[in-house]
């Protein structure tokens, strides 16, 4: 679990020979590793890792969080054909949050979720996102009201 009560996956690796024993854990999310090696008798590395991993990733959280602020927060405008677009993030629980989103004068967060906030997910790419829209109850109700006219 990380600081924000959200389990995190690690991907680990161990070998051991004889006296020898090691450990590769890596936090994909994060975007950081452990690396334990050992030699004696004890021969528990994954536990060295763990602790290793309790210890360290608070501050790779923080790191995450504070880039994500100077990178991304705050207000993002520009001049549409039929109005202004604007859209405002905000990093809140760990997450990057839309706000306020507008495009050409119109509230999108009204139309796709009543005015509820949008978590974006990263893509794996430099600087790209993806948004998180519920489909909203009446959304599905019409849908389904559509269907059982035909």
């Amino acid at each position: 679990m990380d600081s924000h009560v959200r389990t995190q996956t690690y991907h680990s690796k161990s070998g051991n020979l004889r006296y020898y024993h090691s450990q590769v854990a890596i936090n994909p999310n994060l975007g950081f590793g452990i690396v334990v090696l050992m030699a004696g008798r004890f021969s528990d590395a994954s536990w060295f890792a763990k602790l290793a991993m309790h210890h360290f990733q608070p501050f790779f959280e923080e790191l995450l969080e504070g880039t994500a602020r100077q990178e991304y927060e705050g207000e993002w405008v520009s001049k549409g054909e039929n109005g202004q677009n604007k859209v405002t993030l905000a990093v809140a629980n760990g997450s990057l949050w839309v706000t306020e989103c507008f495009l050409n004068g119109g509230d999108l967060l009204e139309v796709y979720t009543g005015g509820s906030a949008l978590s974006l997910w990263s893509t794996g790419r430099l600087h790209e996102f993806r948004r998180v829209v519920p489909l909203s109850y009446t959304i599905i109700d019409q849908l389904i009201h559509r269907i059982s006219l035909q």
